[in-house]
């Protein structure tokens, strides 16, 4: 719920799709300095037990053979959907956030919800690169069906994009190949951090080096056809050499949005800093690299 952190103000609201590990929620409400009174948690939602982070990690199990980040996930959701597994209301760290939220009373009286979805379009689990995939389906309408909202709410929908899109990194053992995170799309190419000039980005939980791929029209366009997003968010301009490549890259988006009938509006994320996100138009390209440039200088 990053936009709840961000923004005091907003409830912050963990429905019944999401899988918890309760320790790791209470070390970031700690150093995110959230209000515990503003955070509500769906009784129904999965748990993460010790029991799936170990499964998870063990060299037999299809985690490791996806390279999975191994933090639990996939197995807390399978013994939820088996009715084995624990949920919030069980959980004796959860107690003081249990309770229900009924969005669209919430929305018929004019509220406004910012639904997040975590994960990448095509990690879900019905896109072309299964078993390679998160547990779930990553859509707009999932996200609905897990805060229980009805669709006829619907309003603006914002697709998050990288400039250079990642993948959890390989799991290696001394030499030996125990997983792999999978392909990427027939117009990309897997690339180093060395070639992009950036430091790598590291997993949290299992500290593995992320894989790294340039662009994907493909991808993008496929995207756009299922999410039809309102706005994107172009993020990690900081990550590009150029300017030239900028309009490159904005380019080819806006040659895949002309195919789907599409003109969103741009947001761009030029640094590692909630300020370094903007709203510019295409002939300040000159101008918006420097930002980038500046912002993580």
């Amino acid at each position: 719920p990053i936009v709840g952190v961000i923004n005091r103000g907003f409830r912050i609201y963990i429905n019944s799709g999401a899988i918890i590990d309760p320790e790791v929620l209470m070390d970031e409400l700690v150093r995110m300095n959230v209000d515990r009174g503003r955070v509500t948690v769906h009784p129904n939602a999965a748990v993460i037990t010790q029991e799936d982070r170990d499964y998870e990690r063990s060299k037999a199990s299809g985690a490791t053979k996806i390279a999975s980040t191994q933090k639990g996930v996939g197995r807390a959701l399978a013994r939820k959907v088996m009715r084995e597994g624990m949920v919030a209301k069980d959980h004796p760290l959860l107690q003081d956030f249990i309770g229900t939220i009924n969005l669209n009373h919430q929305l018929a009286q004019g509220a406004r919800v910012m639904v997040e979805i975590p994960q990448g379009f095509d990690l879900g689990n019905d896109r072309p690169f299964y078993p390679h995939c998160t547990s779930r389906i990553i859509s707009v309408a999932q996200g609905f069906s897990d805060a229980g909202i009805n669709p006829i709410f619907m309003g603006e929908r914002i697709m998050t994009v990288r400039t250079y899109p990642i993948r959890v990194g390989n799991i290696i053992q001394d030499g030996e190949t125990l997983g792999t995170s999978g392909a990427h799309y027939d117009d990309q190419r897997e690339v180093s951090w060395e070639e992009l000039g950036q430091k790598a980005e590291i997993t949290t939980v299992t500290k593995r080096v992320r894989r790294v791929f340039t662009f994907s029209k493909k991808q993008y366009k496929a995207a756009l056809e299922a999410i039809r997003p309102t706005h994107v968010f172009l993020n990690f301009v900081n990550y590009l050499e150029s300017p030239d490549e900028l309009l490159t890259m904005l380019s080819n988006m806006e040659r895949m949005e002309l195919e789907t009938g599409l003109a969103p509006k741009k947001l761009f994320g030029i640094g590692p800093a909630t300020n370094h996100v903007i709203e510019s138009q295409p002939e300040a390209i000159s101008w918006l690299y420097r930002k980038a440039v500046d912002a993580v200088s």
